[in-house]
């Protein structure tokens, strides 16, 4: 907006466009100028069509010039939303500095067009929003724990199963490196791909295999959940109904002081609108002032991503405070992306040893 009350009054089409660009890739958010893209009828590409730009996979179209959004204006618009299968931001160009910018959203497509598949689950209308489940056989501290039985079920089939059973995904899918998970998940009549062994993270397996899927949102579930449940990842979902939110996640309120002291406790401390200020293993803050009473949040390490703020991810190097916590989170804040902060009071039940298997146990 900005760029345009200074230079769109007329200024070169060009010189418009490249500082556009400038302010944008300022806001850590990906710019594509004047593309052609594919056109699709009934899923076969029939030709090409230039684009003016694409900010984070999004087809921005400038209609110029115009008194107001007509239907033809529309009518434009929904056929580069059908046609590209992508979302489309409208810039309106009412002259001089006036400019409106009105974003369009696929529809479900099994449904018709005047409504989401769920609108219940899904009320701004996203685009897909999925669950990836990562899921490593060779466990540092506990080896094959996710194939270990759990009552009449694999840990990992418990995890799949109540993730699915929370019915807010348009899929749910396991992620491997191994072919005895990715077996034990598709002869139940699940979906799993197999992924490279070499990631150093379930972010970094997460992203290779979401990098050619057409999805908006990815809701990260750790493998070794059995009990994850619908409300916490139901809050963690609705927080990228604020259009900002680039990346998400839990946290919940620390009432244990043996947990609070413990380094695998990781702590969170947080601003007013919720977003991460700090992740650290140490205690935060610190009691400086002992008649204050201080809330203590633990991280709860289940996280979501749009799918451009995830690719990001991967590509930006472990920085300082990354390396020195071993916290891959900061990452983000490292990068300036805020990470906007849930309250729940899931408890989780993760298998990390032999003794959390008993636990589990008793409690099925």
């Amino acid at each position: 907006m900005e760029v345009h009350k200074q230079l769109g009054g007329g200024f070169q089409e060009y010189i418009y466009h490249r500082a556009l660009e400038k302010e944008l890739h300022k806001k850590n958010l990906s710019v594509k100028a004047e593309q052609e893209m594919p056109v699709y009828y009934k899923n076969e590409q029939i030709g090409l069509r230039r684009v003016d730009f694409l900010v984070n996979d999004l087809v921005c179209v400038e209609i110029k010039a115009v008194s107001n959004l007509e239907d033809l204006h529309l009518a434009q618009s929904i056929n580069y939303l059908e046609t590209s299968g992508k979302g489309v931001g409208l810039l309106l160009n009412f002259g001089g500095p006036s400019l409106q910018f009105k974003r369009l959203q696929l529809r479900d497509k099994k449904t018709t067009s005047a409504s989401p598949d769920n609108p219940l689950n899904n009320p701004k209308n996203h685009g897909s929003i999925i669950a990836m489940i990562p899921a490593r056989y060779a466990a540092t501290r506990f080896p094959a724990k996710l194939m270990q039985l759990l009552g009449d079920k694999t840990v990992i089939r418990h995890t799949y199963d109540a993730t699915v059973a929370t019915n807010l995904f348009d899929e749910v899918i396991v992620v491997t490196d191994s072919e005895i998970i990715y077996n034990e998940i598709t002869t139940h009549g699940g979906k799993g791909v197999m992924s490279r062994n070499t990631h150093e993270s379930g972010s970094d397996r997460i992203a290779e295999a979401i990098a050619d899927m057409n999805v908006d949102i990815i809701i990260n579930v750790q493998g070794d959940e059995p009990f994850i449940k619908k409300e916490p990842l139901e809050k963690l979902v609705r927080l990228f109904d604020d259009p900002s939110v680039q990346v998400g996640s839990l946290m919940r309120k620390m009432e244990d002081s043996n947990e609070l002291v413990k380094n695998s406790s990781v702590k969170v401390v947080v601003n007013k609108n919720n977003d991460a200020l700090y992740f650290s293993r140490s205690i935060i803050p610190f009691a400086a002032n002992a008649i204050i009473d201080i809330p203590y949040f633990l991280h709860v390490g289940v996280y979501g991503f749009r799918k451009e703020t995830l690719l990001n991810f991967t590509q930006w190097p472990a920085a300082i405070l990354e390396q020195a916590e071993k916290l891959e989170q900061l990452r983000y804040l490292e990068n300036g992306v805020p990470i906007r902060m849930a309250l729940v009071d899931f408890k989780s039940v993760a298998i990390d040893t032999p003794e959390d298997l008993e636990r589990a146990e008793k409690l099925l």
